[in-house]
């Protein structure tokens, strides 16, 4: 399991501290799981280099099946320059689902916790500074030398209590009842 983003050189630029932190939003028309991810971000270690964290995605597997849903692009918006961290950034990931879609995550779990892979795609464009703008020095003139697509894998599990107490509620799905009836 990776939770890590790496440049194709071997130099880790993102971590993902904490996948767990999870709520639901919307309605019954249209239900939100959202990701509160917290991540380190790292510029490269190249003198005059700039790491440009331009976007976020995520597809959802439950229980290691098949994709069911995959998230909103959340844009980053995070320059860093060369040897600058940003440390416990904080971003939420928004992840639509439908009635269909829950009532899978329902089935799967079985009565139990909900189990998910989270396969992360990180978009972010490595930049070297090639020139000054005339009359102000402070400000270099930044060219594209590499855009990176990274991958992350995270496994990540909501308890049965917080799925059906507070996430399914949220997302406007009320309270369940369970029943458990004995094997004849």
């Amino acid at each position: 399991m990776s939770e890590t983003f790496t440049l194709p050189s071997g130099k880790i630029v993102a971590e993902v501290l904490d996948a767990n932190s999870v709520c639901g939003s919307g309605n019954l028309e249209s239900p939100i799981l959202i990701f509160n991810l917290l991540m380190n971000l790292r510029g490269s270690t190249i003198p005059r280099s700039c790491l440009d964290f331009r976007e976020l995605r995520c597809r959802i597997s439950p229980f290691d099946r098949s994709y069911i849903a995959a998230s909103l692009p959340s844009l980053l918006r995070v320059q860093l320059y060369a040897n600058q961290e940003l440390p416990k950034h904080s971003l939420n990931l928004e992840v639509p689902l439908d009635r269909i879609r829950i009532a899978s995550l329902n089935r799967m779990r079985n009565g139990g916790d909900v189990k998910l892979r989270l396969d992360f795609e990180m978009l972010a464009d490595e930049m070297m500074g090639i020139g000054r703008c005339p009359g102000v020095p402070a400000y270099p003139i930044w060219g594209i030398k590499e855009r990176h697509l990274m991958t992350a894998r995270i496994q990540t599990v909501i308890p049965r209590s917080r799925w059906v107490e507070q996430i399914l509620p949220a997302m406007e799905f009320g309270k369940i009842h369970i029943l458990e009836l004995p094997v004849i």
